[in-house]
């Protein structure tokens, strides 16, 4: 029996031992190819993880709105609200009583001084006149007639005192005789004043007879006639208003209130505009001529009325229009202007700092210096007193240098409310943050 030859036996068994080798090294290849694609999915989620989130940070992350710092005119103004009227108005009256008998004018006539306006019915007048003058002429007559009667007792008086002195009369005849001249002449006297009572009687008489007519006492236009023909106007207590005439409407005043809380920035001669709703947009413009001390209370409201002068030489305004007025207080030119609200702006971090305190004067503050209630900090009565505040022209802007803002103390100058004037700390051209805007907000 024969064997196969060696190398012929061994063969299989190496190519056996061969591909099991291959499978172990695929297998710790394919071991590796796992692990490294594990890490490498671990590092890619950590990687893309630290990026979501510094994406999302930056997304929530706050920004600044800012607005210019501009360089322009700015007015300070207050506005009041009045009733346009005439300059120069008068009320025409009667000082006599009767009826209404002619009227020579209605609205819009123009008179002149001395013209006849109306006239009431003189009868009852010429009445009292004659009846005046009668008075006149009894107390003449009963002049003469006590002079006649003086002269009378007083040669009477002069026979018995030559009488008495050869003694053909007695004492008692002589005091008689006296005494009647003396009565004689008091008489006398008497008559003379009544005379001068009744002349003042007719006087008056003929006065109230004069002012029967009603005459212009001005050169104007009429503006109201409140009488009609045959009513009977009563001058007792109180004269009756018969017209109202203005003397020029070319020339007008407005009457304005102004609140107590600007009253200190008003003065005369301050120039003005204001606008009437027959106008809403024509703007009309005024001069402060006026300025009352008398306060006008109203509902715990003070006021003090402003007189303005107006020009209408178009004569578009009429009397009792309301007007809104806006008087200049303040006018400055090539101003250096910011928003207000940069002014009142404060970054989160200080309005969460306990111990700063704005320093804006525009923000809101409340009571200095007064007791009770909290301090400006919030602390209750008694607690150590906050710092002084700054003077009233320090304020505080912020600019943002890169990302963060900075803080700029400037020294401020007028308002109108809307822009502040900035006397110095700051330049056109720039831009101040004027309000904070979230993620929410975008």
């Amino acid at each position: 029996m024969t064997s196969a030859p060696p190398s012929s036996r061994s063969a299989p068994n190496v190519s056996a031992e061969l591909k099991q080798k291959v499978q172990m090294n695929k297998s710790r290849t394919r071991k590796w190819l796992w692990r490294i694609g594990f890490l490498l999915v671990v590092v890619g989620l950590g990687v893309g993880g630290w990026k979501w989130r510094q994406a999302a940070q930056q997304a929530n992350a706050p920004s600044f709105e800012t607005e210019p710092v501009q360089k322009g005119e700015l007015k300070a103004t207050v506005t009041a609200t009045g009733t346009l009227d005439g300059r120069d108005s008068v009320e025409v009256g009667a000082e006599v009583t009767g009826s209404i008998s002619k009227i020579m004018v209605d609205f819009n006539d123009r008179v002149k001084a001395g013209d006849v306006l109306c006239e009431i019915n003189p009868e009852t007048l010429i009445a009292n006149k004659n009846s005046a003058a009668a008075r006149l002429t009894a107390a003449r007559a009963s002049y003469s007639s006590a002079k006649a009667s003086a002269k009378e007792a007083k040669t009477i008086l002069i026979r018995t005192r030559e009488l008495a002195k050869k003694g053909l009369v007695s004492t008692s005849e002589l005091e008689a005789a006296e005494a009647a001249a003396a009565r004689a002449s008091a008489q006398v006297r008497s008559t003379s004043a009544d005379i001068l009572v009744a002349k003042a009687s007719v006087d008056s008489s003929d006065t109230a007879l004069k002012k029967a007519t009603i005459r212009s006492p001005i050169d104007g236009v009429v503006l109201s006639r409140s009488v009609e023909l045959g009513q009977t106007v009563t001058a007792s207590l109180q004269t009756p208003i018969l017209f109202l005439i203005a003397r020029d409407l070319t020339k007008m005043e407005l009457s304005v209130q102004i609140d107590e809380a600007d009253i200190g920035r008003v003065k005369e001669g301050q120039d003005a505009t204001f606008t009437v709703d027959a106008y809403p947009k024509r703007e009309f413009s005024a001069k402060l001529r006026s300025l009352r001390n008398v306060p006008t209370n109203t509902d715990n409201v003070v006021t003090y009325e402003a007189v303005l002068d107006v020009t209408n030489d178009d004569l578009s305004l009429r009397p009792g229009m309301t007007a809104t007025a806006v008087i200049t207080t303040e006018h400055v030119k090539d101003a250096v202007l910011v928003p207000n609200a940069a002014l009142r702006f404060t970054p989160p971090m200080l309005k969460r700092s306990a111990g700063k305190r704005p320093s804006n004067p525009l923000m809101m503050r409340g009571p200095r210096g007064r007791g009770g209630g909290k301090s400006p900090r919030g602390a209750p009565s008694g607690a150590p007193a906050a710092p002084e505040p700054p003077a009233e022209d320090d304020g505080t802007v912020w600019i943002l240098t890169g990302k963060r803002p900075k803080r700029v103390k400037v020294k401020i100058g007028v308002s109108d409310g809307t822009m502040t004037q900035i006397k110095s700390g700051l330049e056109p051209g720039g831009e101040v943050v004027v309000d904070l805007v979230t993620n929410e907000e975008k």
